[in-house]
């Protein structure tokens, strides 16, 4: 995950949105929903390296949790997922 990828070459390369052949469906792994999601966790991660015991994040799907894992990993914050599907999500918590 880079924060300043270039949305307009990701969603070329879904092939999704730049065609007229149909109706345009939001792409899970654009970059708005990716960006989002790592903004929380990126001040989340922020929030306990500032004395905040745990941070709960947002439900995600897998892949933007693991992303969310390997930021908390980057930040030297612990991470876990919790709850069951659709509804699971990452907490950080101090070590």
């Amino acid at each position: 995950w880079q924060r300043n990828g270039n949305a307009e070459q990701s969603g070329a390369m879904s092939g999704r949105g730049n065609n007229n052949d149909g109706p345009s469906f939001p792409n899970p792994n654009s970059s708005p929903t990716v960006e989002k999601a790592m903004s929380e966790a990126e001040d989340a991660a922020n929030r306990v390296l500032s004395g905040e015991q745990t941070v709960h994040l947002t439900p995600q799907r897998s892949y933007i949790r693991r992303l969310q894992h390997l930021l908390g990993q980057r930040y030297n914050v612990a991470s876990v997922s919790q709850g069951r599907e659709p509804e699971r999500s990452v907490l950080f918590y101090r070590v």
